[in-house]
């Protein structure tokens, strides 16, 4: 695992808490890009590009990874 992470730039969980919008979903056929699963009234967390996620599966992309698994938008990273 250690190899495939490096390079990449985490997200801070307080980028991570101000940048997710909690929604719904309502249409059939919407899923979770990280696990392929969503349901019709199942709660998810969109990003700022619109895409939708379970709010564990996002989270545990983010803290490795600052930009969105589907279209690479990034999330904006502290500098110190």
């Amino acid at each position: 695992m250690e190899e495939s992470v490096q390079g990449m730039i985490p997200a801070s969980n307080e980028v991570i808490q101000r940048s997710l919008k909690k929604s719904k979903v309502t249409t059939q056929g919407e899923c979770c890009p990280i696990c392929k699963e969503l349901n019709v009234d199942d709660e998810c967390y969109m990003m700022p590009c619109d895409h939708v996620f379970h709010l564990q599966c996002i989270v545990s992309w983010l803290q490795i990874n600052h930009v969105c698994p589907v279209c690479r938008y990034p999330l904006p990273i502290l500098t110190t």
